[in-house]
């Protein structure tokens, strides 16, 4: 193993489990450590950022339900995947965790697979979270907006929507996406010219963006188009999403001009849709079907 192997914290009060899980995470070919309660797992952290914690909830002192709300409370430490593996089977136990920011949970005792596969997943959603960041930092360093509407570019769209899926599919959590259209495009850069379409587009993107929560995300992906990520959606709030998006659309009162919009909808899981690039592509057919049917349609995918 190379200092490029993720390295695992495992905390456990039990030193019997503890050494037993590191044996197994180092069969699997991670590095490990081993602390032996909450005080120690938070200096570990301190000294050295682990890539995933292994993490039990029942330990004297300081329990794993405080160990996880001061790493998730600590910029320097909210980002570590924790999967929490313990004795404790009740369902309280196991929504608390998750609403502390635990990754996963896994009840002792456990079998092999189960403990590899939970790894596993927790450490691809944070490579992903990696790679976004990266791409994100590259793009601002590029200018990663649309210097005329604000919104994001093809490409932190891309950036995005992997690390969407990837988290949509490791927790079973819905993922819809928007393609938004300007009906006649054409004929509006024909009667407002390009100094007129200067003035739309930003109102545009300001009334979609006044229809969208905060989590939600849009991007400019070509002249006349518009992505919306819209995670924790399903099918139906997407719908929703979409016709507010329909109805927020201002006039260009100065030229007497109303644009309108039609909105494509897809949302992941799906049995047809496997990866991002699916997901807009699926979003990009609605919207074509949407525009045949006339400004202001919406259609969904499946």
């Amino acid at each position: 193993m190379t200092e490029e192997t993720p390295e695992i914290l495992v905390v456990d009060d039990d030193a019997v489990n503890a050494s037993l899980m590191a044996e197994l995470c180092e069969g699997f070919g991670y590095r490990t450590r081993v602390v032996g309660g909450g005080a120690e797992a938070l200096e570990a952290v301190t000294e050295r950022r682990p890539d995933l914690i292994l993490l039990d909830l029942a330990m004297p002192q300081v329990d794993g339900f405080e160990v996880l709300q001061r790493l998730k409370s600590d910029e320097r430490s909210a980002d570590i995947p924790v999967v929490i593996v313990t004795a404790m089977s009740d369902l309280d136990a196991k929504v608390r965790g998750i609403e502390l920011g635990a990754d996963d949970f896994l009840t002792k005792p456990f079998k092999l697979f189960d403990l590899q596969a939970r790894i596993r997943a927790a450490l691809q959603v944070r490579m992903v979270q990696h790679r976004l960041q990266r791409a994100q930092a590259a793009l601002l360093a590029q200018g990663g907006t649309d210097p005329l509407t604000g919104a994001g570019v093809f490409a932190h769209l891309h950036a995005h929507l992997d690390y969407e899926v990837t988290r949509s599919r490791r927790y079973g959590r819905p993922l819809s996406l928007l393609v938004v259209a300007i009906h006649d495009y054409d004929g509006l850069r024909e009667t407002l010219g390009r100094e007129g379409l200067e003035q739309l587009l930003p109102r545009i993107a300001d009334g979609i963006r006044n229809a969208i929560r905060g989590i939600d995300q849009i991007f400019r992906t070509n002249e006349e188009e518009f992505v919306v990520l819209l995670p924790e959606t399903d099918a139906e709030g997407a719908t929703v999403v979409a016709g507010r998006i329909a109805a927020s659309i201002p006039a260009l009162e100065e030229a007497a001009v109303r644009p309108q919009v039609s909105v494509g909808v897809a949302t992941f899981p799906h049995p047809e849709i496997r990866s991002g690039e699916q997901l807009l592509r699926a979003a990009s057919d609605a919207r074509h079907l949407a525009q045949h049917e006339g400004p202001g349609a919406i259609a969904r995918h499946g």
